[in-house]
């Protein structure tokens, strides 16, 4: 990405003595009436603190100031020492005051606008973190950017917020023209990057790109996906789609590779050994020093993951750890209601980790010292900090850890585990944002269904069906069609954007797969077509949120994220729910994104793992957009496949895992039933390798008889299902593809053998 370098002029800043109010304390401002947990931990600052809307930015124009824009969330750490050293500050307020129209968001009420200007600060600096930083013009165009700033002048030489502050409103004083055309140099960077100029739309080649762009990544040593630093992210986005690729076209290094993240990430400290959970991210490669923050977009999608893996493969120790998560959203971020909250916070009082550290001597107070010992042979405490005392005897800090991969913990630790876990509840609990975001939402009720059927565990179904009959019946207002975007202290309050809709959608139909009722497909539906309505524009591309028309930069998708976009989410409930309308608008959603898709494949992992589904399903989708677009639709379909789809399921049952297959044809066509009605007719036949299948159970035909015909066949039309039994264990070596040859009242097509991708 284009780097831009704007050096701000340095001033000398003066000595702030003057004394920072506690928060809480002082006159409340604007902030004080905000829905945000984060806007009001700010709401007695003496910033004269605005939340975005269009007064502020009138405000700015009016007197013809620059806009400071913080964005953050509830439970950055970086964003709580910034409150405490700069914000209550009134030294440093009195500059913000002066010099600027101070604005506050939260990342999590507006992600589309947190995107947006997470992508000024990429294209400003180079990186981007929280708390997001901006300088903007009253137009809204940004000229500087930066994350955290000290008070003053650090050792280190970053520049401190005083000098920071004083150097833009100087600049902008006498040379404002060159901050203004900086502003516009950079809103033009970022429209280009939202509307890349139309390319080929190619899934297959797509895909093949992706792949090569994501392998040197992999990190063959530790596990996971390698980052320019040192930090390291579960990204279970890209995790989920390298499954994906191994379901519908069988790879074991792929599935190596994810098997091998899993493993590391279940032994390290990112992991929370005691209540289940992960931690937002480690600060090394190892997997064993965490940034403490737990968010429910992590939790829901590695749920998922691990709950998918042991459908694979059986790995009895990634079912525990999945268990483990829906036990930790069940205890620490369900509310009594039902949805589920955004996150919990990195620390108490300050001090980042606080609740999740120990020292040996307080293990041993727990355990015993004989108890520790059998104890530590399987886990170890990684310090999270060099030493801090100079006396070798002194007991540093640290976060558990397994010694060896995950495999079973055995019932002598896990009864040592559940003691420390009830010995950790007696401390400080970290702050909690009692948001309920239906995107989020989402995804923890898309997962828990899903791993309900993997985990044998109905439990999970009854805390996902909890949650969304909350989000329904209090953020769906049908009268008008439309969906908040969250729920606050028992109210909807916010507009849903279009991640609000897709997610709650899909959610909603792993519900249906799960067989919690044919109303929820129905409430699905009803949300993705309010969702075309609102936010798909002429061209086809989904837009993030209806403000987008009102700014000067689109606020569009421009790849995935922490969990899949928008438009992903988007294009996967359409092509789940069928009928041309829907297909059409996800074919063309897909043609829109097609640029920015083709200029980086691998930004788009959700995207690309919803086109390893339903060959037919795309490939319509795509024909019915086309209009002009050059479109490639090589390995979307051929022959017969044209008109059949496959999906599946594996899910364990006592003492065997079946294979759940659903067959849909098309309407107006058939496949041979199995048995066939004729030796010279081609039946319908589940392929297996892998693996030996105790039985295979196809369905009774319908009879038919073409016009032609001197007699009636049996065959299969619409949606029908086959199971095949297995024994356990059996998933992780099993593939599947399946025989189909489709017909219609004039017309045999040429037999296909459809790849089954495995799920």
């Amino acid at each position: 990405m284009r780097r831009f370098l704007f050096a701000v002029a340095l001033a000398v800043s003066s000595a702030l003595a003057t004394a920072a109010p506690a928060a809480g304390e002082g006159k409340p401002n604007r902030l004080i009436d905000s829905g945000s947990p984060y806007l009001l931990q700010h709401a007695h600052n003496p910033v004269d603190w605005h939340p975005w809307g269009q007064e502020a930015i009138d405000k700015a124009r009016r007197e013809g100031k620059p806009i400071f824009i913080s964005v953050g969330y509830s439970t950055c750490y970086w964003c709580h020492v910034a409150n405490r050293t700069l914000y209550q500050n009134p030294a440093i307020a009195a500059l913000m005051n002066e010099g600027f129209i101070n604005i506050k968001i939260d990342r999590e009420q507006r992600p589309d606008l947190d995107r947006l200007f997470m992508a000024a600060t990429g294209a400003l600096t180079g990186r981007g973190g929280w708390p997001n930083n901006l300088f903007l013009t009253p137009d809204l165009e940004p000229f500087y950017a930066g994350s955290y700033f000290p008070p003053t002048d650090d050792e280190f030489g970053r520049p401190g917020f005083v000098t920071v502050l004083k150097g833009i409103r100087e600049e902008w004083r006498l040379r404002r023209g060159n901050l203004e055309a900086r502003g516009r140099q950079v809103a033009a960077l970022l429209r280009e990057q939202a509307r890349p100029a139309a390319a080929e739309v190619s899934p297959a080649s797509w895909r093949e790109a992706a792949l090569d762009a994501i392998r040197p990544r992999l990190d063959g040593r530790h596990g996971g996906v390698r980052t320019a630093g040192d930090a390291k992210f579960p990204q279970p986005v890209l995790l989920g789609y390298l499954l994906a690729e191994h379901a519908a076209r069988p790879n074991p290094a792929l599935l190596g590779a994810v098997a091998q993240a899993l493993d590391a990430m279940a032994a390290g400290g990112i992991h929370d050994h005691l209540a289940g959970g992960f931690h937002r991210y480690t600060v090394e490669r190892t997997w064993s020093v965490p940034h403490f923050e737990k968010m429910l977009y992590d939790n829901a999608q590695l749920l998922g993951l691990y709950a998918q893996g042991f459908r694979l493969t059986g790995k009895t120790a990634w079912r525990e750890v999945a268990k483990g998560i829906a036990a930790h959203l069940a205890r620490d971020m369900q509310a009594a209601e039902g949805g589920f909250y955004t996150a919990l916070d990195a620390g108490v009082d300050g001090e980042e980790g606080r609740p999740y550290l120990w020292r040996r001597g307080e293990i041993e107070a727990v355990l015993g010292a004989a108890g520790a010992a059998r104890f530590f042979r399987a886990v170890e405490l990684r310090p999270v900090a060099p030493r801090e005392s100079a006396d070798p005897l002194a007991e540093a800090a640290g976060v558990l850890r397994l010694r060896a991969a995950a495999g079973p913990v055995a019932p002598e630790h896990r009864a040592a585990l559940a003691s420390l876990f009830a010995a950790r509840q007696q401390r400080p609990q970290p702050a909690r944002d009692e948001k309920q975001v239906m995107a989020l939402n989402g995804l923890a009720i898309a997962a828990l269904a899903a791993g309900a059927q993997a985990l044998q565990a109905p439990a999970q179904l009854e805390q996902a069906r909890r949650a969304a009959e909350r989000l329904w019946s209090l953020g769906w207002d049908a009268r008008g069609g439309k969906l908040a975007h969250e729920l606050f202290r028992g109210r909807a309050q916010g507009d849903g954007l279009l991640e609000d809709y897709a997610h709650l959608a899909r959610g909603f139909l792993a519900l249906f797969d799960a067989g919690a009722g044919a109303a929820w497909r129905d409430r699905a539906r009803a949300l993705i077509e309010a969702a075309q309505q609102r936010f798909q524009r002429p061209d086809g591309r989904l837009a993030a949120s209806t403000e987008s028309a009102r700014l000067p930069i689109p606020l569009d998708d421009i790849e995935d994220y922490a969990y899949a976009s928008g438009t992903s989410a988007a294009v996967e409930v359409m092509l789940r729910l069928g009928g041309d309308d829907l297909l059409a608008a996800a074919g063309r959603a897909i043609v829109a994104a097609g640029g920015q898709v083709g200029a980086s494949p691998a930004s788009w992992p959700a995207l690309l793992a919803v086109l390893t589904g339903d060959a037919r399903q795309v490939r319509r989708a795509l024909e019915l957009a086309r209009d002009g677009a050059k479109v490639s639709l090589q390995d979307t379909a051929s022959d017969s496949a044209r008109h059949v789809g496959v999906i599946a399921r594996l899910r364990p049952v006592a003492g065997a895992v079946l294979l759940d297959l659903t067959l849909r044809v098309e309407a107006g066509w058939h496949v041979n039933a199995n048995p066939a009605s004729f030796d010279y007719l081609a039946p319908t036949r589940l392929l297996i390798e892998g693996a030996v299948p105790r039985r295979i159970a196809y369905p009774p035909g319908k009879s038919f008889r073409a016009r032609f015909a001197p007699e009636a066949i049996q065959v299969y039309e619409g949606e029908v299902t086959i199971l095949a039994e297995f024994a356990p264990g059996a998933a992780s070596r099993l593939r599947a593809r399946l025989s189909v040859q489709a017909c219609n009242e004039e017309v045999c097509l040429a037999p296909s053998t459809l790849a089954v991708p495995l799920r």
